[in-house]
């Protein structure tokens, strides 16, 4: 792997929007899939996709819901959108940060509960606050519900 920082951009597949690869798990084996780069989608298309602010999508802590955009790669087999759970992150080679999670719906071709990552702050389209906090005490003390807390 190169030492050079990558961008969103530096990742295309045939769609009109820039996708970057990665992996998730079907069937006990790994497939290749392609993540939505959504700041080119809201940078693109402001009146009718809109991402939650880079921030938040940099600072998602373990246990939150986070959704995005997949293209399967599979003839005849749409892009889609659902939700994944964060199970952990770490800084690529490149010094970029990477999540790592489960699905956490059932999809075309992969279930609920699948492993699936790296995935960028560039590939998340939402996040869910209120279900990570209704599942947290409100005002809890721990790192994590404090940089949630702060962030929304």
């Amino acid at each position: 792997m190169c030492n050079c920082k990558h961008t969103a951009a530096d990742f295309k597949l045939a769609s009109e929007a820039p996708f970057n690869s990665t992996f998730i798990e079907v069937d006990s084996e790994w497939m290749e899939i392609g993540l939505q780069d959504v700041e080119y989608m809201e940078e693109n298309f402001p009146d009718t996709f809109s991402i939650p602010e880079k921030e938040i999508r940099e600072s998602i802590p373990v246990g939150m819901m986070a959704k995005v955009i997949v293209d399967w790669g599979i003839e005849d087999v749409p892009n889609e959108r659902f939700w994944f759970e964060v199970t952990s992150s770490q800084v690529d080679d490149v010094g970029n940060l990477a999540y790592f999670g489960v699905l956490r719906n059932d999809t075309i071709v992969a279930p609920w509960g699948a492993m699936m990552g790296p995935i960028y702050a560039w590939n998340i389209c939402d996040v869910d606050v209120e279900d990570f906090l209704n599942r947290h005490a409100v005002g809890c003390s721990c790192d994590r519900c404090q940089q949630i807390e702060l962030a929304a």
